[in-house]
């Protein structure tokens, strides 16, 4: 559903940043985030070397159009999960439409397993899944990101 939205904002001409509920922002991450005129996208990397689909900044250009469309299509032909479909669309649009991505810096830019003490320097931070919303909940705890309840905290307000 959020490639369908994302697809309809770039069609009338807007760039666009769509993340996942589970982000958490120490700072603004547009201002680290240099997409410059040769970037279609940009996004996370994870240590495997595939862009992570769940914070994307996307440029409003003819090839994030049919790029989006490339997602789509593979998301209704496949059972993978979005992360697969994602990174095989821009391989396929990389090679035959120049399609590019620029992986966003990963100590600024957190995804998924990273080290606890490099988690308090990033401006953004995707925990991932940990089995159960309680696991989840309290890692976050053990990185003093969990501040459902308090009055104030130090996470970034847009």
């Amino acid at each position: 559903m959020k490639d369908e939205i994302g697809k309809e904002v770039l069609k009338i001409g807007y760039n666009e940043l769509i993340t996942s509920l589970d982000f958490f922002f120490r700072d603004n991450p547009l201002k680290v985030i240099d997409c410059n005129d040769k970037c279609d996208f940009a996004a996370p990397m994870n240590i495997l070397g595939q862009f992570n689909p769940e914070f994307v900044y996307a440029k409003a250009t003819q090839n994030t159009e049919r790029f989006y469309h490339e997602i789509q299509k593979g998301v209704g032909e496949s059972k993978f999960h979005d992360q697969i479909v994602f990174n095989k669309a821009y391989k396929k649009m990389k090679k035959s439409a120049g399609l590019h991505g620029m992986a966003l810096p990963m100590d600024v830019f957190c995804v998924g397993n990273t080290e606890t003490e490099k988690v308090k320097d990033c401006h953004v931070y995707h925990p991932g899944f940990k089995n159960t919303v309680e696991g989840t909940i309290s890692k976050l705890k053990r990185l003093d990101m969990w501040l459902y309840g308090q009055s104030e905290g130090n996470l970034f307000k847009c």
